[in-house]
This record gives structure tokens, sequence and C-alpha cells, in this order.
């Protein structure tokens, strides 16, 4: 539907709405089941699976600036559609429920909104992804702006960020499953925010480049080890990873 939007209400409509709805839809259930299959692994196991967003953050991006002067805007968006719809046959193949709830669980649960630990995360992740998306709008922007590098190289450094945050959504899960995911997300979460206030004093192409690798990894955890963190702080995990 983006692909046949020419006013801005039609984009919101389609890029905002539909896609973030979507996304929930999607991203939500195929990590919650994870749970349901591993435990002693949880965390890497959900950082593998994270980081296949990253991992088309890498692609897509070069995939849409390649298209674009050959193709044009509405079938280059196009293309991209099809190329998600074709990956995604796999995954809604495969996707299953592997334990059954006890019972019909409730749409609200609001006893968790009594559990202190769950409040506290909740509000911690809200700020959080407050600031921690503004790079990937906005660095090629920025580097562009303040003349840091060209035009066509500025558009690969998504790409470079979105490359280290693959790893960053691996390693530190690795290491949660041995030291907790509290333990290795919140020095995480410190270290992107100190690195959002270092990009204002960026002002070369070498330094912009460090940038992009060393954010995408230590911010690639703040996307991975929440849902790990979730089920570490429930303590009914009856109905985790379960349908409704």
């Amino acid at each position: 539907m983006l692909s046949l939007a020419t006013e801005y209400w039609q984009v919101l409509l389609a890029q905002a709405f539909c896609v973030g709805i979507g996304m929930g839809c999607l991203f939500v259930p195929s990590v919650a089941i994870l749970s349901t299959y591993f435990t002693t692994k949880l965390a890497f196991v959900t950082g593998i699976v994270a980081s296949g967003s990253s991992l088309g953050g890498v692609l897509y991006p070069i995939v849409l600036h390649r298209l674009l002067p050959r193709l044009g805007f509405p079938w280059a968006v196009r293309v991209l559609a099809f190329l998600s719809l074709g990956t995604l046959i796999i995954p809604l193949a495969v996707m299953r429920v592997r334990v059954l709830p006890p019972a019909k669980r409730k749409m609200i649960d609001v006893t968790a909104f009594r559990q202190a630990s769950w409040i506290m995360l909740c509000l911690g992740l809200f700020l959080s992804f407050c600031g921690f998306y503004q790079p990937f709008f906005y660095i090629q922007a920025y580097a562009i702006q303040y003349n840091i590098t060209s035009e066509d190289f500025a558009f690969y450094i998504l790409s470079i960020l979105n490359a280290a945050s693959t790893f960053g959504r691996i390693v530190p899960n690795y290491l949660a499953d041995f030291i907790g995911p509290q333990n290795v997300i919140i020095p995480s979460t410190i270290i992107t925010a100190i690195l959002l206030f270092i990009l204002i004093a960026v002002s070369n192409l070498a330094g912009i480049v460090v940038f992009a690798v060393i954010f995408g990894f230590c911010s690639g955890s703040l996307v991975s080890l929440p849902p790990t963190i979730v089920v570490h702080i429930t303590k009914d995990r009856r109905f985790i990873g379960t349908r409704i």
C-alpha cells in the first residue's frame, strides 16, 4: 500500500499504523514461543532470533537504494514487499505453540501491574526506546548535513550500524545466560546513552563509522534481551508463549 500512496495520510496509514501493528503481531509471538522450547539457553536463542531483524536492516536499505533509480519508488517498494512475503512464509509455516495453557488466559492481566519489577522494566524500556532509534533514523542525514561524508557513502552507514547490531544481539545474549539478562542490559543501556551524546562531537568519516559499529553492537541487547527479562521476572510462566 505504501507504493500506491500519494498523500501524507496514506503514508501514515500504510507505513505507521499497518506496518506497526503488523510488526507487533509478528515479532511478539515469534519471540514469546521460544520460552516454551528453551530454558537454559533462552537468552542466546532469543538473540539469534532478534538478529534477523538487524540482518534485514543491512540488506533492505541497500536493495532499496539500488532499485530506486532503476525501477522508481513504487516498484522498488513492491520488490521489498514481495521479498518480505517470501521470507515470512518460512516462519509462518513452522511457528507452533509447544505447550497449550492449562486454561484460557485473559486478554489483559492486571496482576502484572502490581509487580514492581514489571513496572520498572516497562518504564525503563519506554525511556530507553525514546532515544534508541534516533541514530537509525537520522545518522545518514546528520553525516550529510555536516559534510562528514558523501551522500553515497552516508547511505551505507545505516547498514554498518545494523551489521554491528547483528552481533550485538547475539554475543551479549550469550553472556546473559551465565550472568543474568539484567546484568547485561543495564550496562549496555548506559553505554548506548553515553554514545548518543558522543555523536554530537563526531566530525569525520572515521569517527562516524566507529560510532556506528560501537553503537550498533552495544544497543543490540536493548532489542534482544527484554523478552528474556520478562520470562526471568515472571513468577507464573504457564501462559508465556501461549495463545489467548
